[in-house]
């Protein structure tokens, strides 16, 4: 069964500008190889896993690749959001998009970035890596240092996606490239700080969609919210972490689903697809895996909510079509 009208949140774009600035910083550090891609085919894949709209994103190494040196950082998210924004308004009920910002150590030029971005370019939301690298170690989302960008987000009551990208620990070993697992890992690391550090419950009004199902949040949340902070209580740990929305994508396994759906709100559970990072034969049996799941008795009430309705609360310019 394949289910038409989904809409996806997790759907990566790679313009060859944004290929070019990996290519010239060494290649993407994570060890993943970065796709080829071109809207043709973005529009192609669409088609072929019934997608009806996405919302676009630029992920990978995102601007983090310039980390060191402001002004290109500022630079390639200014050209990412340029190119996404004419994109969207090209193919509205087709395309919507996350903005894509500096690293986040550049502060000023992430609180300027996203303003433009709203405020101008019409984004839908905001791509925040899980970290940033600084001084050799890897800052989470949660940390103080964000504060300010969580404020301005906050005052926007935005739409967050936040996708998991390199730390500076090296890959296990040559068969095993970041994305592989240790991506779920920094979705979990990220999600568990921004709790943790009370982050999460501050900015109530900020929605946070977490890749991948959250990465191992469906496993560990149980555990992690039994850590004393002194200013949550336990339950109220496990409700901030049900607070998060949840992706599929390349999550759709049974066990996968059941743990999600014991940890996360159903209607907070989104479609996402991974393409191009991962390859469309892979995305094509992932996916015939959650409509598996969702055509049992006991699931199939939630399939059209998962691939599509759920999406609509966030993103309800979506509810036509495209022709």
């Amino acid at each position: 069964m394949q289910t038409l009208g989904r809409i996806d949140t997790h759907f990566h774009i790679v313009p060859d500008f944004f290929a070019q600035a990996i290519e010239e910083t060494g290649g993407d550090p994570s060890g993943w190889k970065t796709p080829g891609w071109s809207v043709e085919q973005a529009k192609a894949h669409m088609e072929q896993l019934g997608i009806q709209s996405a919302v676009m994103s630029i992920t990978a190494p995102g601007t983090n690749i310039y980390s060191d040196n402001i002004d290109k950082g500022r630079e390639l998210a200014r050209k990412c959001n340029d190119y996404c924004a004419k994109l969207a308004k090209d193919d509205p009920s087709r395309f919507g998009w996350f903005a894509t910002v500096p690293p986040l150590t550049d502060l000023a030029g992430c609180l300027e970035e996203i303003d433009r971005a709203f405020n101008h370019l019409g984004a839908d939301g905001v791509t925040l890596l899980s970290s940033c690298p600084k001084d050799n170690q890897s800052l989470y989302l949660g940390n103080e240092l964000f504060q300010p960008i969580w404020e301005k987000l906050a005052s926007l009551n935005a739409i967050v996606f936040i996708h998991p990208t390199g730390s500076v620990t090296p890959p296990v070993n040559k068969f095993a490239p970041q994305p592989l697992f240790d991506f779920p890992q920094e979705t979990t690391r990220t999600a568990a700080d921004l709790v943790l550090s009370g982050t999460k419950a501050k900015y109530p009004n900020i929605k946070i969609i977490l890749s991948h199902a959250g990465g191992t949040i469906p496993f560990l949340a149980p555990r992690i919210s039994g850590i004393p902070t002194g200013f949550r209580t336990p339950q109220q740990l496990r409700e901030d972490f049900r607070s998060f929305y949840f992706d599929t994508a390349l999550s759709s396994s049974k066990g996968q689903l059941l743990a999600l759906l014991e940890v996360a709100d159903p209607s907070r559970i989104f479609f996402g697809s991974d393409v191009p990072y991962a390859p469309l034969e892979v995305v094509q049996y992932v996916t015939k895996q959650l409509d598996d799941f969702f055509s049992s008795d006991e699931n199939k009430h939630l399939a059209e909510k998962v691939n599509r309705e759920n999406a609509l609360a966030l993103f309800p310019k979506f509810s036509k079509p495209s022709l």
